[in-house]
């Protein structure tokens, strides 16, 4: 997913730098715009997702941990 949304994002760069180049009427320089738009949400969306999956790895790992003092503990039944 987060391959798709860089892919997305670069060829909404790619596409925007490409119209605004050539913009003369004003649908032309609002279509680049939204191009921009579109990378921008695309890589921000991305950023989100990273952050997010390294909260959810490190709030596993402390689980993680937890649950081994549990189970050296005795108070952790063993799923194994």
């Amino acid at each position: 997913m987060k391959y798709l949304l860089l892919l997305i994002g670069l060829g909404g760069a790619g596409l925007g730098f490409l119209i605004l180049a050539e913009a003369s009427s004003i649908m032309q320089q609002i279509a680049a715009f939204v191009c921009f738009l579109m990378m921008t949400t695309a890589f921000g969306a991305c950023g989100i997702i990273e952050a997010q999956h390294q909260s959810t790895k490190k709030t596993l790992e402390k689980l993680d941990s937890m649950n081994s003092a549990l189970r050296i503990q005795g108070g952790a039944p063993s799923h194994e």
